[in-house]
Parts: C-alpha cells; structure tokens; sequence
C-alpha cells in the first residue's frame, strides 16, 4: 500500500495532471514512486476509463530523497 506524502497539480502536462509522490525514509532499500492522473475534460475530476476507474497515465520510481 503506498504511503503518499504529497500530491501536486501539474498545469504544465496536457490534460493538466495531480501528480502524487510516495513517502519513504532515506533508509530504507525501497525506491519512492510517483503517479501522474490526468484530469479529465470536465473541470475538478480526474480522467477515467470505460468502468469509471481512475488509472494512473504514468508510474516512476527513484531513488531520490525528499520528494
């Protein structure tokens, strides 16, 4: 289960996007992983799919500390 640590709007992606980032501490072995959700055409929801599940449009993981 993902423990999110921030979430953020991404006006810069088309469809703007909520990009959110997973909490870890800097001693742990695992990496942190990012989601972008594109937001759909219809202004304050988020994109989903033909069973009106929200899906992820991208998943990254980084090593990076502090996200």
């Amino acid at each position: 289960m993902p423990a999110i640590g921030s979430i953020s709007l991404d006006r810069s992606s088309v469809p703007d996007s909520l990009v959110a980032t997973e909490w870890f501490s800097s001693g742990g072995t695992e990496p942190a992983r990012i989601w972008r959700y594109d937001f759909s055409s219809e202004p304050g929801y988020l994109a989903t799919d033909s069973s009106s599940h929200v899906n992820a449009s991208a998943a990254y993981e980084t090593n990076a500390v502090g996200l």
